[in-house]
């Protein structure tokens, strides 16, 4: 079985943190981020595009249709990634959540915050890259941040 345990933190100044543990018989990795200029429904549904993504490309080589269960304390994540929402906003992270979550078998599941040990480390680690990524935020000159939340499209 294969199991992707997410969380997201965002504090009211819109500087976020993410965290993924991917679980398989034989691998555990723990993959992270932070972020700029957001809120909490990204930061929840961020480490669910990211931690599949990685598992699709990275472990799993594009294997597709292997059954993953998706461990998440939003409630709002669960039952759209479930069909019981409708996504209203975020649309370009459910886009991608929807392209990435056809290439498996996936169940989302609800759990209460920090009712698992693996629920736990994911919360500690959006939390700590949120504080991070907020520190970093602090030290860089105003026009950089601005420059590092616009799309600069790569000519090469």
């Amino acid at each position: 079985m294969i199991y992707l345990i997410t969380d997201g933190s965002c504090h009211k100044d819109q500087i976020g943190g993410w965290g993924a543990l991917i679980v398989t018989p034989t691998i555990k990795e723990l993959i992270y981020g932070g972020c700029n200029k957001t809120t909490v429904s990204r930061c929840e549904l961020l480490p669910v595009v990211k931690g599949l993504s990685h598992l699709y490309y990275r472990i799993l080589n594009k294997k597709k249709g292997l059954p993953v269960t998706l461990i998440s304390d939003s409630e709002y994540t669960v039952r759209t990634l479930s069909g019981e929402y409708s996504p209203s906003k975020n649309v370009d992270l459910w886009a991608a959540a929807d392209a990435i979550q056809s290439k498996f078998q996936l169940t989302p599941v609800w759990r209460a915050r920090n009712s698992h040990p693996y629920m736990e480390i994911v919360d500690a680690v959006a939390y700590a890259m949120r504080e991070q990524y907020k520190q970093i935020a602090k030290e860089l000159d105003p026009s950089v941040a601005e420059m590092i939340d616009k799309d600069h499209p790569l000519d090469i």
